[in-house]
């Protein structure tokens, strides 16, 4: 009897200790899937924030083609009023 009692204080030892253990890996888990979450809320801030930078890029770029292209059309205009006014010179 005496052994039985021992080996069911070693038995509920050994439980106690799985059941530490198991809670242990438990927290450690939620722990990693707690850091899991927080990473694919800062992707998913930083697709979106990626996601307008492009976006402005996007549009400095076609504004810096728009101010190009009037700088374009500014200078054949002023290379024709050179023109007139070099031929309104000689008459």
């Amino acid at each position: 009897m005496e052994e039985y009692l021992q080996n069911m204080k070693t038995l509920m030892s050994q439980m106690n200790d799985f059941e530490d253990q198991a809670a242990r890996i438990a927290a450690e888990e939620e722990k990693q899937k707690t850091a899991i979450q927080i990473m694919e809320k800062d992707l998913d801030s930083e697709k979106v924030e990626s996601t307008r930078l492009k976006s402005e890029t996007d549009e400095m770029l076609n504004t810096k083609d728009r101010i190009y292209h009037q700088i374009a059309e500014k200078k054949k205009k002023f290379i024709y009023l050179e023109t007139e006014s070099s031929t309104l010179s000689q008459v």
